[in-house]
């Protein structure tokens, strides 16, 4: 006597076809793509909010604790912190732009819109001071050494709200050994490191910085569904249809398959305009 084949769950078949559909597709390699670049963003966005929440904690405070007789050691160890969160930073923001250059240069190697993307590049970024600053300190954070850090302590009329009375900086003095080559390879970073006066203001540097590398990556992003429309617009149906399956079984493995397919609206974690 044979056995019963067992019964099929239509859903899941369903499921099934949609997922190998979807794959065949061409914009879901699109989508893997924005994905990928998603997640470098994503890390460049969760470590700049950690190191400015770690600065302004310690210049709001009032008083503040670490300045206390007998903090010294707990006070070097807080700014030694606010290094590694610094240097956490801007490689992740470094990383996020080589990211988005090598994307684009694969996928559109062959069309119009490298000449495009790159004379926006040359324009937003390498004309940029601060990013063309923070490409340098990177590579003399990488190869050369640390930057130290700190305290400085100052009377302000609060005109600038960048300044505080008590503050963790960066000394720039070891820096300063790479002005001759700055000023043959790279002078928008020599224009920045001129600016500072021999010490570096976190906060100022990193706003300015992931101001510039976010209008860059929205520029991008809204330039790829621009590209990119019809095929984005092709898989709608399947994604919806997917989505709708996915609320009716309710399985871990479906959850992680769900996670798996979302896409961020913005690789800076705001709406796209």
């Amino acid at each position: 006597m044979s056995a019963e084949a067992p019964p099929t769950d239509p859903k899941r078949e369903r499921l099934h076809s949609l997922s190998m559909e979807l794959h065949r597709s061409p914009g879901r390699q699109l989508e893997i793509e924005l994905q990928a670049l998603a997640l470098s963003a994503r890390t460049f966005e969760v470590n700049t909010v950690g190191l400015l929440r770690a600065v302004e904690t310690f210049e709001n405070a009032f008083p503040n604790p670490l300045l206390q007789r007998g903090k010294r050691d707990e006070l070097w160890e807080y700014c030694f912190e606010v290094v590694r969160l610094f240097q956490n930073a801007i490689a992740s923001g470094e990383s996020f732009l080589a990211h988005c250059r090598s994307t684009v240069r694969r996928r559109y190697r062959k069309e119009s819109f490298l000449t495009e993307f790159t004379e926006h590049e040359k324009a937003q970024i390498k004309d940029s001071s601060v990013c063309m600053f923070v490409k340098e300190l990177r590579g003399f954070l990488l190869h050369k050494e640390s930057i130290k850090p700190m305290v400085s302590r100052r009377l302000i009329d609060f005109s600038d709200p960048m300044e505080s009375m008590c503050s963790i900086v960066l000394n720039t003095e070891g820096i300063e050994t790479e002005r001759n080559r700055w000023k043959k390879e790279n002078p928008k970073a020599l224009e920045y490191l001129d600016n500072l006066h021999g010490s570096l203001n976190i906060r100022r540097l990193i706003y300015e910085y992931r101001d510039t590398v976010k209008r860059f990556g929205d520029w991008l992003l809204n330039c790829e569904k621009e590209i990119n429309a019809q095929i984005l617009v092709a898989i709608e149906p399947v994604h919806a249809e997917i989505d709708g399956l996915l609320k009716e079984i309710e399985t871990e493995e479906v959850k992680a398959m769900k996670e798996d397919a979302k896409v961020y609206p913005s690789w800076l974690g705001s709406k796209a305009d």
